[in-house]
């Protein structure tokens, strides 16, 4: 099975494109079949059928972006290596490297994904008598479980990616003048923050009655604030706390080097003290993180659509209470 995931994940040309329309396609017929999508009548539990179709959309979109997602994503990170090949900071063939993912380790993350749809996202009744539920039902409590078990799945590629870059870290030369060749560490995170502010953007489509239900949105930030943390800074950690150490020792050295000139009462040494101070403060003032502007105003910006989708979801839904419940 792994062989044919990585076969799905790197080699085969337009995985991408196919996967995620078929998977939607698929989705959307069988949601159709289980009178999902068009209800004749309201399973027990929803409210109205703007609540029904909101559920019915969140397993249908989702998904297909999930898979779509992880292949674009883990490509993108060989890209990001073979650029830290290019600048000869690394020497091994990425794909030795990121693509040593085991079997065991995807089924255990896929298992776990399962085991929470399971049991953090399906209400008890669902679970302790699912034969007698109607079909409807049944339709959503698989299509739950068969979305947690995708971002189980993508989750375990994507730490082990991140993982691999930690370690990655941890051996390529040191260079405090030019850390924009080390920026493939904190763009392979970024793409995981864009992937999960995506997911939480699409989490909106429950309000589609106008109904922001807060517990709708919990369990998915429980998931995907330590996870987008985690996936973000621990591809470049590693390289981070040796920039530091190596920043330290540099400014340590500059401060020697300051002091030593200093004692010396020549026209000569003021030059060389000045020269060493610039130096220093050049270096006292780069980041140790290696992020540049375009990082982080990116970050900035993915950290901050889900709330502001989640509050417009709020805000419409206050807004048409007034304007409805106005004489």
């Amino acid at each position: 099975m792994l062989k044919s995931l990585d076969f799905l994940i790197y080699r085969a040309r337009y995985s991408a494109e196919v996967a995620g329309p078929a998977i939607l396609l698929l989705l959307s017929a069988i949601l159709l079949y289980s009178g999902v999508l068009f209800p004749q009548a309201l399973p027990a539990g929803f409210s109205s059928a703007e609540q029904l179709l909101g559920q019915a959309l969140l397993l249908i979109l989702t998904p297909p972006f999930l898979v779509t997602y992880l292949i674009l994503a883990q490509r993108r990170s060989i890209g990001f290596a073979e650029r830290l090949v290019d600048s000869r900071l690394l020497t091994a063939d990425p794909a030795e490297w990121l693509q040593s993912l085991r079997g065991r380790t995807v089924l255990i993350g896929t298992l776990t994904g399962f085991l929470f749809g399971l049991f953090m996202n399906l209400p008890l009744e669902w679970r302790s008598d699912f034969s007698t539920l109607g079909i409807q039902i049944q339709s959503i409590a698989v299509g739950q479980i068969f979305l947690w078990s995708l971002v189980g799945l993508v989750l375990t590629y994507r730490l082990h990616t991140a993982i691999c870059f930690y370690k990655t870290g941890k051996a390529v030369p040191i260079d405090l003048y030019e850390t924009r060749k080390y920026s493939p560490f904190a763009r392979n995170g970024l793409d995981d923050v864009f992937g999960i502010t995506v997911l939480l953007v699409l989490a909106t489509v429950q309000s589609l009655d106008v109904q922001f239900r807060l517990e709708n949105y919990i369990t998915a930030w429980v998931i995907a604030f330590p996870a987008g943390a985690s996936l973000l800074i621990l591809p470049m950690l590693s390289l981070q706390r040796r920039l530091l150490a190596h920043k330290k020792e540099f400014l340590a050295e500059m401060h020697r080097q300051v002091a030593d000139a200093s004692r010396v009462a020549e026209p000569d040494s003021l030059a060389q003290i000045e020269l060493l101070m610039q130096h220093r403060d050049r270096i006292q003032h780069t980041s140790a993180w290696p992020i540049d502007l375009s990082i982080a105003t990116r970050l900035i910006l993915y950290i901050i659509i889900p709330p502001l989708a989640w509050l417009g979801a709020a805000a419409v839904e206050v807004g048409l209470d007034r304007v409805l419940g106005s004489p």
